[in-house]
């Protein structure tokens, strides 16, 4: 895949915008710069002249936009440049066209007036491919096993091509899942508005891609009153009664039809076809185990099977008042000859359920009827037949009359031709509406509906004689597979060697995938136990490393405690010392003072006669050794 195709779509799609005409503002702004390119690789060239095919300009076309037009339309558009170029640009770059469009010569052609809108959408795309990356990794999701962001786009795009050139297109032979693709749509449309608005842009430059691959006559315009005839599951997606994936993209398509002009349809014959599937949804009513989408979707949506018996009861006029539309009834003489078709039988070959093979040929041969005569252009054609079977509008492309217009379209093949309606007003509801059908169509295909699956076991248990071992094997793998996978399976019914043969290569594909995965799970399980006996050893020992710097850092405050005493004793100690110290001097200080006053005093009575009296009577009342006494005795009370 083309890794410019993401860029490319994106321009095609930002060209359009706001513009009416497609021709003028984008195939023939990206046919110059086309040739612009070819200048430039060719400008090397000592000759001032440059000259080149329609061949070289094809090449280029799908070499830098991965577009494979054909090469009637690249004479065309190479015809459309040269008369497009104003006198003064023609004398500058003296473009010329030679056997209608063939050939060509130049002198320095450059062409630069959309070259800021091509960086813009370059810039876009890949922030968008980023993105998606990106997300890849955050899912764990390897890049090896997934298509590229634009193998999912580009889908789009062949589907169209097949549709508008009835031939088929190989992209749905890409291997792989596109489910991470559908993830990252949903998981950027709340969050990441910007990247998903550059999704809605590529997913319109596919639409247009379609167009001019295809040379869809874009001068053509779609008339109104345009009659629309819904298959049955479109009607129950309309109903929201299929997944709840399908309801908004097919009630928006609803809305653009009768926006630009049409009208909407039922046949007789659907409804009597949905009257029999809203049946077997009743007989089969389980809420907890539900056996049928319808089934499946009141459970969803908070219906009961009362509801269900209800509406079934007054279905045409319950369906009328809904979707507001009329019933159409085909003639009793009409499906007796229409039963009789030889696509009657060929449709019914590929299908369990034969029954449903008359309804569907007999609704696009009615339209074929209406027509009455055969159409050449899409826009021309008066009625359709819109149908969400792949299946189906593949087979009546086979079997239409080639060079004319088949009966069937699908939802995004009719959102793509509404598109050419009005493309300047409309561009911006059908990028939506489209992209919304694309991720629906997805999940419809790699998620098998109730009924297919039914279907599928109905098979096995008429074609395969397996042991309930193999079954539920075998049930095990069919549940993991996509519904185009089970389609192909169902195929085989025809050929029961080779059906059983598909059946017992599932059986022992998935036995041996269950015997991998449970070596894997006991394995990641020793794993496990080894990891958590480890993690056991390690806490062991954390916590014997804990208990041993406990006992240490109660051994240390014990320590400090004894210190902290031992300090405290020895403060105590000197400051006893010190008093007893400072006692002492203070005892001998008072002795040595007293005994000077009492010698004075004894020695010069003239100067101390009243001191004489007093030591009198002290020396009566004890003697000096008394008065020594006393002094000792207060200056032990001062200590205290």
């Amino acid at each position: 895949m083309n890794d410019n195709v993401l860029t490319s779509y994106s321009f095609l799609a930002a060209l359009s915008e706001n513009e009416t005409d497609i021709y003028k503002t984008v195939y023939l702004p990206l046919f110059k710069r086309a040739i612009s390119s070819y200048a430039a690789k060719k400008s090397s060239k000592e000759s001032n002249s440059i000259q080149g095919t329609d061949i070289d300009i094809q090449s280029i076309i799908l070499e830098e936009y991965g577009i494979e037009v054909p090469i009637l339309i690249v004479r065309k558009l190479i015809k459309a440049v040269g008369t497009s170029l104003s006198k003064k640009e023609r004398n500058i770059f003296k473009f010329d066209t030679f056997e209608d469009g063939k050939a060509f010569q130049f002198t320095n052609y450059n062409y630069f007036s959309t070259e800021e809108i091509y960086d813009r959408e370059r810039r876009n795309a890949q922030a968008l491919q980023q993105a998606f990356e990106d997300y890849l990794k955050s899912e764990n999701l390897s890049e090896k096993n997934i298509p590229s962001f634009s193998q999912f786009i580009d889908k789009n795009k062949c589907n169209l091509s097949s549709f508008f050139s009835g031939k088929n297109c190989l992209i749905h032979d890409v291997e792989g899942s596109f489910m991470a693709h559908v993830n990252f749509l949903q998981h950027i449309e709340g969050g990441y508005h910007y990247l998903y608005q550059t999704a809605e842009r590529i997913y319109l430059g596919s639409v247009i891609a379609s167009f001019l691959e295809t040379g869809v006559d874009l001068e053509s315009k779609i008339d109104d009153n345009i009659i629309y005839y819904l298959d049955t599951q479109i009607v129950l997606e309309a109903l929201d009664l299929q997944k709840a994936e399908d309801t908004l993209p097919t009630q928006e398509l609803l809305k653009l039809i009768r926006a630009t002009g049409g009208k909407i349809r039922l046949l007789d014959i659907t409804i009597n076809e949905i009257h029999k599937i809203i049946e077997l949804a009743i007989n089969n009513y389980s809420k907890s185990h539900p056996t049928t989408t319808v089934n499946e979707a009141c459970v969803r949506i908070g219906k009961n099977k009362t509801w269900l018996i209800s509406i079934n009861g007054k279905l045409e006029s319950f369906i009328k008042a809904e979707l507001q539309v009329d019933i159409d009834g085909i003639l009793e003489t009409k499906m007796n000859l229409y039963s009789r078709s030889e696509d009657v039988n060929l449709l019914k070959q590929t299908r369990i359920h034969k029954s449903t093979a008359i309804h569907d040929v007999a609704a696009y041969l009615h339209v074929r009827d209406r027509r009455e005569g055969n159409i050449r252009l899409f826009q021309k054609a008066k009625y359709w037949f819109v149908t969400a079977n792949k299946k189906l509008a593949d087979f009546n492309i086979s079997r239409k009359t080639n060079g004319f217009v088949n009966e069937t379209i699908m939802p995004e093949e009719l959102t793509s031709l509404l598109f050419l309606k009005n493309p300047q007003k409309l561009a911006k509801k059908v990028s939506q509406i489209g992209l919304n059908e694309l991720i629906a169509q997805t999940l419809s295909e790699e998620y098998a509906s109730k009924e297919l699956i039914n279907e599928i076991d109905i098979a096995i248990k008429e074609s395969a004689d397996l042991s309930a071992e193999d079954y539920n094997i075998l049930f095990s793998s069919i549940a993991l597979q996509s519904t185009n996978k089970i389609q192909k399976l169902l195929e085989e019914i025809s050929d029961k060697r080779k059906f059983n043969e598909s059946i017992h290569n599932l059986i022992e594909k998935e036995r041996t995938k269950q015997a991998k995965s449970k070596e894997e799970k006991i394995q990641r399980q020793k794993q496990f136990e080894e990891v958590n006996h480890e993690k056991l050893s390690l806490e062991e020992k954390l916590k014997n490393l804990e208990a041993k710097l406990s006992q240490g850092e109660k051994e240390r405050k014990e320590q400090q405690e004894r210190i902290r005493k031992i300090e405290e004793q020895q403060a105590e100690s000197l400051l006893k010392r010190k008093k007893a110290q400072r006692s002492f001097w203070l005892a001998l200080g008072g002795l040595i003072l007293s005994a000077v006053i009492f010698l004075v005093a004894l020695y010069y009575p003239t100067l101390f006669s009243g001191m004489k009296d007093f030591i009198k009577g002290i020396a009566s009342l004890g003697g000096v050794w008394g008065l020594i006494s006393l002094i000792i005795n207060i200056c032990k009370l001062f200590h205290k």
